[in-house]
């Protein structure tokens, strides 16, 4: 597209999506509440994105919605990589992320500080998915055996997400890099080799989850129930595996 289709295109985009709503709650959270959504708006934005980050912004003041709560000023330093970022994002799942990362950053209730827009542009959705399949396991544990070096075994979120161990290894590094997850010490057997999350990474998943959305319930609050279900969970995966063992016949 030659530069003045594109700026045609783009006044055009501003004219029909850009609503009062949208123009208010960009205002709110950049601390100007008469400012116009288009007065942000250069020739050099192209308006594909422009129109992605309309939907970006839409899906945050929906989840800001559901929660009950009104937009606060979001400093400069951390709302610039969101923009940035979230309107950048072509993944659904991982949008619904970068909107929630926003939402929470406008709510003021979740901490968002500028470095977790920069972790999530270097996450893929796979490593999304896993990250946020160990957060719901491990809240799901009371808080001091959480700190008791108890983690989620590798084995299991191969079974779970269905992912092989090469791949799994593969993300589990990229993680580790990021300091969301981190191997609890001890020495154990490559089978039963544990992940567990970061203080870092636990309020990163939670700044990716909408406002409203609630940890999960505690189930396990003692050692013993934890040593049972990982022993239901070993058992299951057993079974899992021999079941799709190749026969000899």
């Amino acid at each position: 597209m030659n530069e003045p289709n594109a700026s045609l295109e783009l006044a055009r985009v501003v004219a029909e999506e850009v609503t009062p709503e949208i123009g208010h709650f960009m205002g709110a959270v950049m601390g100007s509440p008469g400012l116009e959504l288009g007065e942000l708006v250069t020739d050099q934005i192209r308006a594909w994105r422009f129109k992605r980050g309309i939907r970006y912004v839409q899906r945050a003041m929906k989840q800001l919605e559901d929660a009950g709560m009104n937009p606060k000023i979001v400093p400069m330093r951390t709302l610039a990589p969101l923009m940035d970022g979230g309107t950048l994002e072509d993944d659904d799942e991982m949008a619904g992320r970068w909107a929630s990362l926003l939402a929470n950053a406008a709510s003021g209730e979740r901490e968002v500080p500028p470095s977790f827009a920069s972790v999530l542009r270097d996450l893929e959705p796979e490593q999304a998915r896993i990250v946020d399949h160990v957060y719901q396991t491990m809240m799901q544990i009371a808080p001091e055996l959480r700190r008791q070096n108890l983690g989620m075994a590798r084995m299991g979120i191969v079974a779970e997400l269905e992912l092989s161990n090469k791949n799994l290894e593969y993300h589990l590094d990229n993680l580790i890099r990021l300091r969301l997850i981190r191997r609890p010490s001890g020495v154990i057997d490559d089978e039963l080799e544990m992940v567990t999350l970061t203080e870092f990474g636990r309020a990163f998943v939670r700044a990716c989850r909408p406002p409203s959305q609630p940890d999960p319930p505690v189930r396990f609050t003692d050692a013993a129930q934890v040593a049972r279900q990982a022993s239901k969970n070993r058992q299951r995966l057993n079974q899992i595996n021999a079941s799709s063992a190749p026969s000899d016949s």
